[in-house]
C-alpha cells in the first residue's frame, strides 16, 4: 500500500490508467458471474477505497470514477 500511495503522487496518470484496465476486467468478470449465477443481490466495494485514505480531490479522481463505472452493473 505504501508504494501504491507513493505512485499516486509520483505518476497519478499511470496509476489511473492501470486502475481503469483493472476495472474493465473486473466488471466483465462480475457480469459473467452474475449471468451464470443469477443472484438476488450482489455487493461491490472498492478495496482500500475508503475516503479516509485519500484527499477529497484524489479520492474523487480515482475512487469516485470507479464507483460511478460500477453503477453500470445494476
Amino acid at each position: 500500500m505504501t508504494k501504491f500511495m507513493m505512485d499516486l503522487f509520483r505518476m497519478p496518470d499511470k496509476v489511473e490508467a492501470a486502475l481503469e484496465v483493472i476495472q474493465a476486467e473486473v466488471v466483465e468478470g462480475i457480469k459473467k458471474q452474475i449471468k451464470d449465477t443469477k443472484p438476488d443481490v450482489f455487493f461491490l466495494s472498492p478495496a482500500r477505497g475508503a475516503s479516509e485514505f485519500y484527499s477529497p480531490k484524489l479520492w474523487e479522481r480515482l475512487c469516485g470514477n470507479i464507483l460511478r463505472k460500477q453503477q453500470m452493473l445494476s
